[in-house]
């Protein structure tokens, strides 16, 4: 997600972790036997499919080989990532139909978590979702619902002062069917300039965070945001996530939200 526009610091508040257990011992070949369900890449805003390059190459180069160039796909919508978020997600419902995909698993990039969740929501036959960097509770450099260019961003906003987000998350969040199982969620740091972890991380998902390799990071400045796409950590738990749901991935937490409003 780039923002070209100069608006409030995110709050780096985060959100308050219960510990679940670590990863169980699992038969990796009996839990992944005859498991080739398409694995889908939604890119975020000013952005495309080019931007997984990186980890759609450790995707295929996996020493089990659980994930060939025939099982990876990315959903292209680069030319209206400013359009509402509702209206992404009908055109990811209608590819994936077009595609004749079947059941989905979803690896999403910031605002692309967004349109992933909104599609499985209306009915998209998604299985489990990875949300890295994805504003799920708003964004402060979406700051206010009025002064922004992008219909995306009225979508997306969020007031950090009073802990206020927009109508769509709201309604979002508030019909969200979240276990360990469906959904992860992944963080840079406590901030990574555009998102902060306690608006990336979800009640009941299995919430993760990785700190950051480089500082910096700001709404006109998408560098720190961005490089969660390279990492080697992030794409192996991407995997195992996939492969096991919770069980497969170390050092979880199940995020217990604590809500600022009444």
């Amino acid at each position: 997600m780039v923002f070209r526009m100069r608006a409030a610091a995110v709050a780096a508040a985060v959100g308050v972790g219960v510990a679940v257990s670590g990863a169980a011992s699992v038969a990796a070949d009996e839990t992944r036997a005859g498991d080739t369900r398409p694995v889908v890449f939604v890119h975020g805003l000013h952005a495309g499919p080019g931007v997984w390059s990186s980890m759609k190459e450790r995707f295929e180069k996996d020493t089990a080989g659980d994930f060939p160039p025939g099982r990876l796909h990315a959903f292209d919508y680069s030319e209206t990532t400013e359009d509402h978020i509702t209206d992404n997600a009908k055109r990811l419902s209608g590819w994936l139909s077009s595609e004749q995909l079947g059941e989905v698993d979803v690896v999403s990039h910031s605002m692309g978590g967004l349109v992933a969740r909104k599609a499985q929501e209306d009915g998209a036959t998604i299985r489990r979702i990875i949300t890295l960097a994805t504003p799920n509770h708003g964004t402060g450099c979406c700051w206010s619902p009025t002064r922004h260019p992008w219909q995306a961003c009225q979508d997306m906003w969020r007031d950090t002062l009073f802990g206020t987000e927009s109508d769509f998350l709201k309604d979002l969040n508030a019909h969200a069917h979240i276990t360990p199982d469906t959904v992860m969620t992944y963080a840079t740091g406590t901030d990574d300039g555009q998102v902060a972890a306690d608006s990336v991380h979800l009640d009941g998902a299995v919430n993760l965070t990785i700190e950051p390799e480089t500082s910096g990071g700001s709404c006109i400045d998408p560098s720190v945001h961005n490089s969660i796409l390279d990492r080697e950590k992030v794409a192996t738990d991407s995997m195992n996530f996939l492969r096991y749901g919770a069980a497969g991935v170390s050092q979880q937490s199940v995020l217990s939200r604590q809500s600022s409003e009444p």
